[in-house]
């Protein structure tokens, strides 16, 4: 079967690296337009350190915000994007 050519594997590849290497060199330009200079693996070590965690507590779930490191707080503030409280019912949040 033969897939159509903006729909291969290939392409599809290089289009995620591509959209992650330009998010990485604009929160870079941000950064540094901030006065925040930040190398790339830096700015990948924050990114990676924004998680949640699930928990069920009383047939209830929640989101339980992990620890970001200073960083990743501000570039939640450079995207303009509000940080989330601590914790979070699953409800509260859609995708």
């Amino acid at each position: 079967m033969d897939l159509p050519l903006d729909r291969t594997p290939n392409k599809r590849s290089f289009c995620n690296m591509f959209l992650a290497f330009l998010l990485e060199r604009t929160l870079e330009f941000k950064l540094k337009k901030a006065h925040l200079p930040a190398s790339p693996q830096q700015i990948r070590e924050a990114l990676n350190s924004m998680n949640f965690a699930e928990v069920k507590i009383k047939q209830e779930k929640f989101f339980i915000k992990t620890k970001f490191n200073s960083l990743g707080n501000n570039i939640l503030k450079l995207s303009y994007i509000r940080p989330l409280p601590n914790v979070t019912p699953t409800s509260e949040l859609s995708l």
